[in-house]
């Protein structure tokens, strides 16, 4: 028994210790994004520049996604870098950024799996087995959705991974809400930088309008399931309860 306590301990110290290199791992991101000129490369100014500077050559692709992949992890904004795919017009510019921020959401998953779910684990314990079954069978369009709201993409990439989400659901459900999620991305942004300051009003509240769209979309069919769901469950119920109280009157009588 006693060994057995200081097994957990050594677990939990242990999970501890991955969950704080997370954490930096982040946190060196974000000191490099705001201290280093590297942040001047994520202004529209900066990234014009660079790409304009590399745009004939034939590895600037391969620039775009490496830095969708390496920014996914690190907790970078990865939207002003969409700009670097939009430079290829919309569909091959968001063919370009959905391979980047697929391979950074995957990059971002696997890193929290292996560093921060055995602190989770090591304090939740059973508890969150229970909780996580149930989470499954409703994780997947919410997540779909999620990649049309204003959320930070580690902020989703990471939470999905600590919370338990399986691998192939994560990366399904990403994949789909990606793929258009990036190409109304890549076609404003390139809009927007190409489009006159007068005109950049009406583009903006058209970017906007067309994500509220796309959360309606994919929100009210799944509501609209969850809602059934719900009524069949009460109505199984009802009738189950029905026959248990018929049994009882039989055995009464």
């Amino acid at each position: 028994m006693k060994r057995t306590g200081m097994g957990d301990q050594h677990g939990l110290a242990s999970s501890q210790w991955k969950l704080i290199l997370l954490a930096l791992l982040i946190v060196t991101g974000l000191a490099a994004l705001l201290f280093t000129p590297i942040s001047d490369y994520f202004t529209e100014e900066g990234l014009q520049q660079l790409l304009a500077s590399v745009r004939r050559v034939w590895w600037t692709p391969f620039i775009v996604v490496g830095l969708l992949i390496i920014a996914s992890p690190l907790g970078i904004p990865t939207t002003p870098l969409l700009l670097g795919g939009a430079a290829f017009g919309v569909w091959l510019g968001s063919f370009y950024n959905t391979i980047g921020l697929i391979l950074g959401a995957a990059l971002s998953y696997e890193l929290a799996r292996v560093l921060g779910r055995d602190f989770v684990l090591a304090v939740t314990g059973d508890r969150i087995r229970g909780i996580e079954k149930r989470f499954q069978r409703f994780v997947f369009w919410p997540l779909v959705q999620l990649n049309f709201m204003p959320l930070p993409f580690p902020v989703l990439n990471y939470g999905a991974a600590l919370s338990g989400v399986r691998r192939a659901s994560f990366l399904s459900a990403m994949t789909i809400g990606l793929i258009p999620s990036t190409v109304l991305h890549t076609y404003f942004i390139g809009a927007l930088v190409a489009a006159d300051w007068d005109k950049r009003g009406v583009l903006l509240a058209a970017y906007i309008a067309a994500f509220l769209l796309f959360n309606v979309l994919i929100g009210y069919p799944w509501i609209r399931s969850q809602r059934k769901r719900r009524h069949t469950y009460r109505r199984l119920k009802s009738m189950r309860s029905g026959r248990k109280h018929l049994f009882k009157t039989d055995d009464e009588i």
